[in-house]
């Protein structure tokens, strides 16, 4: 992969790791803007989906998932994109909040859902699935 983490970097991945061993089912990962957060969940998901688990990434605004998707390539990591009537063929799966709850229904349950910028977290458009981990950011608690 080639990619170095600065070490706050990965000091909050290592925390992040722990407390979803611990058993916790939802973590708010909170870093200063400019801190390096969309690149923190690209590299999160290239090691879960790198042992099997089945990840969606997605963000409230479309500049957010282009983003994501450009840091989740450079990453090596195949990814579906959410969006119209695109079959989902890899573990990893990206798009916007709007998109993927219209979808639900139709995209294999993830294992972990990963949003970027989640202290829009609490709009009723984002999804509540049973047996799956949450993770969001945050520029502020």
């Amino acid at each position: 992969m080639g990619f170095e983490l600065r070490d706050y970097q990965d000091k909050i991945v290592h925390d992040t790791r722990s407390m979803l061993r611990e058993g916790h089912r939802s973590v708010v990962l909170v870093s200063p803007t400019g801190s390096g957060k969309g690149v923190l969940l690209p590299f999160i998901a290239h090691g879960l989906v790198k042992n099997g688990k089945r990840v969606l990434i997605m963000a409230h605004r479309q500049n957010l998932v282009d983003q994501l998707e450009k840091a989740v390539s450079q990453f090596g990591v195949a990814f579906s994109r959410i969006r119209g009537n695109q079959r989902v063929r890899y573990n990893c799966m990206i798009g916007m909040t709007q998109s993927v709850v219209s979808r639900l229904n139709k995209i294999p349950a993830p294992d972990y859902i990963l949003t970027d910028e989640g202290h829009h977290g609490t709009s009723p458009t984002n999804p509540n699935t049973p047996n799956t981990c949450l993770l969001y950011t945050s520029p502020s608690p």
